[in-house]
């Protein structure tokens, strides 16, 4: 009989272990620029060589066809000398090479036949996924690559042609596309946003949405131990043996439940439920203050945009040509200069307040994080996020409102948004490589067909020396075979 211990009257004293070690309210939270994390990547990517190059392509390119090339690597180069150096094999030497010719012919018939099927049901699915807005793999706030390549490469014409027009040398035509499709990803991200941010009930938001899937495993490692502690009286040597989460779940975690008479399933109910627990506590806090950050930087934003008024309102200049643009009497001059007069206030304005925020900064670093209050932490984190952007104009500092709520509501909605795609993206891919599975299995048969076919044919054309010499050696076996019940049915006269 399996025993279950009495969860409720342990409530008030389980977990004490796991709060201790949760890390500290200001450390949730630091600013993160997602442009500037992308571009790294893709720094690190492009400018990689060797095996780490190979290595990263392959995670970059993983699923499916990554497998059928490793099947068709396989095949091709290892297969043959296999079969070509058999000792064991009976057959003559000409005979193994001719069946030794056939793993690479095999390989690239497949693999040709698979990445003709293959990539285009992924793109059919990539549609789908883009296009057709089904809620579990809705991915038109980030439409799949493929999706947008065809269109791209007919702009790209049209971009050329208007360089060569205008005597400029155009961009690499894979680079501008790679610049385009990430151009379009981030338009559609942030119009899904804004249409989310004017129609979505924040307040059926659950935090349960908020939470990424790496976050909840990390926070399933981070409590598993302490919940099987805590709840499940595994003493303190039990505990130590269990390296990680994985390994309890995946190998060891049955029979360790089984020998202790616990429902190995209630037990993995237990460790989520903690574990989103947890992540919803750090959800919350990160929140908080990112709303209150974002809320900071708008308020910047505001009072930067009173002073360039101010500015404006003494400049005659600028009035002037204010007076002016309202009647559209601008010249072609009079409007760059007037711009260029605006833009060099901005930029003074904008460094004029980013050396005050440093100045407060560098007084802050001195003191330590733990001693920070919350108002000196968000003003050291202001700093952070304003002085990872590459603008320094006022209006390109983004509006997150002029309230603690409205910032807290724009920031619930894009973390909401970034973890749907984010979860879409995952079932999605896990989706792609099941069907994949089907697909390849189903045209099979269509590729062993063609092998039969084309086989013999290639041989003949390309190796008519192995192909004669297989044919002799057919002949041979089928004479020694008819022979052979020639003399059985002989016997059997006699």
């Amino acid at each position: 009989m399996k025993v279950q211990p009495n969860l409720n009257s342990k409530l008030a004293t389980q977990f004490t272990t796991a709060a201790k070690s949760r890390p500290a309210f200001k450390s949730v939270y630091s600013p993160k620029n997602y442009t500037k994390i992308r571009s790294l990547s893709d720094y690190i990517y492009e400018n990689s060589k060797g095996p780490r190059k190979i290595l990263l392509s392959m995670y970059k390119n993983s699923g499916e066809m990554l497998n059928n090339w490793i099947t068709f690597f396989g095949t091709a180069a290892v297969a043959p000398i296999f079969i070509a150096f058999n000792p064991i094999s009976k057959e003559d030497k000409n005979s193994k090479e001719y069946t030794a010719l056939r793993q690479p012919i095999s390989g690239g018939i497949t693999i040709a036949t698979q990445f003709f099927v293959m990539s285009n049901f992924n793109k059919m699915l990539d549609r789908h996924a883009a296009l057709f807005g089904i809620d579990e793999i809705d991915l038109s706030a980030k439409p799949p690559k493929s999706v947008l390549i065809p269109k791209l490469k007919l702009e790209y014409r049209n971009y050329a042609a208007d360089c060569a027009v205008k005597g400029v040398v155009p961009v690499a035509k894979k680079e501008w596309i790679n610049s385009q499709v990430r151009k379009i990803q981030d338009d559609a991200f942030y119009n899904t946003l804004d249409t989310l941010r004017k129609t979505m009930d924040v307040s059926k938001l659950k935090l349960e949405d908020l939470v990424k899937i790496e976050t909840l495993n990390e926070k399933r490692n981070e409590c598993f131990k302490n919940v099987l502690k805590e709840v499940f009286n595994f003493n303190q040597e039990a505990i130590d043996a269990l390296p990680d989460y994985d390994t309890f779940r995946k190998k060891s975690g049955k029979k360790i439940c089984k020998i202790r008479e616990l429902d190995y399933n209630a037990v993995l109910d237990k460790i989520d439920s903690r574990a989103m627990e947890l992540a919803k506590e750090d959800m919350q806090h990160c929140i908080n203050v990112e709303s209150k950050v974002k809320l900071k930087t708008s308020l910047i934003r505001r009072d930067l945009i009173n002073e360039l008024k101010k500015e404006i309102s003494k400049d005659k200049k600028l009035l002037r040509y204010q007076n002016l643009a309202n009647l559209n009497e601008l010249t072609e001059n009079q409007k760059k200069d007037y711009q260029s007069l605006i833009k060099k206030i901005k930029s003074n304005l904008y460094q004029k307040k980013m050396e005050s925020l440093r100045a407060e900064y560098e007084t802050l670093l001195k003191i330590p994080e733990e001693k920070l209050t919350d108002e000196q932490f968000i003003q050291k984190q202001v700093y952070e996020k304003l002085k990872s952007r590459s603008h320094n104009l006022i209006n390109e500092l983004k509006d997150h409102g002029e309230t603690l709520d409205s910032a807290i509501r724009r920031v619930k909605i894009k973390k909401y948004l970034i973890n749907k795609i984010n979860r879409s993206e995952a079932k999605f891919k896990g989706f792609k490589d099941r069907a994949g599975v089907i697909v390849g299995l189903l045209i099979l048969p269509a590729t062993c067909g063609i092998l039969n076919w084309a086989y013999p044919r290639i041989m003949e054309k390309l190796f008519p020396k192995l192909s004669a010499a297989k044919s002799a050696s057919k002949e041979k076996k089928l004479k020694v075979l008819t022979q052979s019940d020639a003399d059985k049915d002989a016997k059997g006269v006699k």
